[in-house]
């Protein structure tokens, strides 16, 4: 079930299993949270690596690996 939802989707549901109004202090609230935050946190910094090797195809954007990572290191900043 769980594994043909979106992240976006799965997000969602972790948050009301983590807040249900019914009982608002669950025991698993601040994991589950954490795993919320880290789960966009990848999910940004996949955005972005995808961007930059989209243009790495390009020489105009970059000439070498480093300049790749650099922009990658610089996106993440």
């Amino acid at each position: 079930m769980y594994d043909e939802m979106t992240n976006s989707d799965l997000i969602v549901v972790a948050y009301e299993k983590a807040h249900p109004s019914d009982n608002p202090s669950t025991e698993n609230a601040d994991l589950i949270d954490e795993l919320i935050v880290r789960i966009r946190t990848l999910e940004g910094r996949v955005r972005r690596w995808e961007s930059a090797a989209s243009l790495a195809h390009n020489p105009r954007c970059f000439t070498t690996p480093e300049d790749l990572e650099r922009k990658l290191l610089k996106d993440e900043e």
